[in-house]
């Protein structure tokens, strides 16, 4: 192997590394949306120290968690107060690199008001539904259901598969 061989197969590495760190800004610039999320979970989670802590480990886990327990006790706010948690400290990880890397293509690709409005309808929706439909089948025989039917969740990965889907 040459000298050239070896500057030329490095070169490359260097152009393709330039070029990332050039488009890094402007894409960055078309996923707000995607940002804003990010931010506000690792935001909400370092306030609430769940980043350490698993949040179903706080007593206030059943004030924010979403599910069947929710709607019982008429607790409809936490289909929304869930989005900015996450279960364990290690999903923080896994889910906000999940939520960036898909979300983002995503708005890149289907803009950021249709992104958003994919996300925020298919979350709510979503965990909405589900919640529903696992209340109803509790009343029956199938003890999968009545079982799921005291499950508490938190998360935005209901919307973060919407965009997927929708995309």
């Amino acid at each position: 192997m040459t000298d050239q061989d070896v500057h030329s197969r490095t070169g490359g590495f260097e152009v393709w590394a330039s070029r990332a760190a050039a488009a890094l800004p402007n894409a960055l610039r078309r996923i707000p949306f995607t940002l804003t999320v990010v931010v506000l979970t690792l935001v909400v989670g370092l306030i609430a120290r769940t980043i350490w802590n698993p949040i179903w480990q706080q007593d206030w886990f059943p004030q924010v968690a979403f599910g069947v327990p929710a709607l019982r006790e008429g607790k409809l706010w936490t289909f929304v107060s869930s989005w900015f948690f996450a279960i364990t400290p290690g999903q923080y990880i896994t889910g906000t690199v999940l939520f960036l890397l898909l979300v983002g293509a995503c708005e890149i690709r289907l803009g950021t008001r249709r992104t958003a409005v994919a996300c925020v309808l298919g979350q709510f929706g979503g965990i909405l539904l589900a919640s529903l439909i696992v209340l109803g089948l509790s009343y029956t025989p199938w003890v999968w259901a009545q079982e799921l039917a005291g499950a508490r969740d938190v998360g935005f990965t209901t919307g973060m598969l919407t965009v997927v889907a929708v995309t």
